[in-house]
């Protein structure tokens, strides 16, 4: 896995798809995770969610950037949120800390993996 960081503009449309998909696709992403979570034996590797995180506006005006997008561990869902812990370092986030407890409307997806 590279550590390479790629930036998107705004108005990407191939990107913006990806997310809608990445969402709509989430479906499939969670009824994985909650059949893991009933085993004995669990089976996945790993499972994680990406997240778009954003500063506030006062926040983003600093350094030119408002969002960045950020993996998070521990995923859960209530049906409308998703939470977790924040897997990522931000490289221009001010508001977001490595290993902190986030909270995000589901809108807030962008992609999600798991491996078994």
């Amino acid at each position: 896995m590279s550590d390479e960081m790629r930036l998107a503009k705004e108005n990407d449309a191939e990107m913006n798809q990806a997310f809608k998909n990445a969402r709509a696709t989430f479906k499939f992403f969670w009824r994985e995770l909650m059949w893991e979570r009933r085993r004995i034996v669990p089976a996945m590797i790993m499972s994680n969610v990406k997240v778009c995180c954003e500063d506030p506006p006062e926040q983003a005006a600093q350094h030119g950037r408002g969002a960045g997008h950020m993996w998070i561990s521990e995923v859960g869902f209530d049906g409308r949120t998703i939470s977790g812990t924040l897997l990522n370092e931000p490289a221009w986030l001010v508001s977001y800390k490595q290993g902190q407890p986030l909270s995000l409307p589901a809108i807030k997806i962008s992609d999600w993996m798991y491996v078994y």
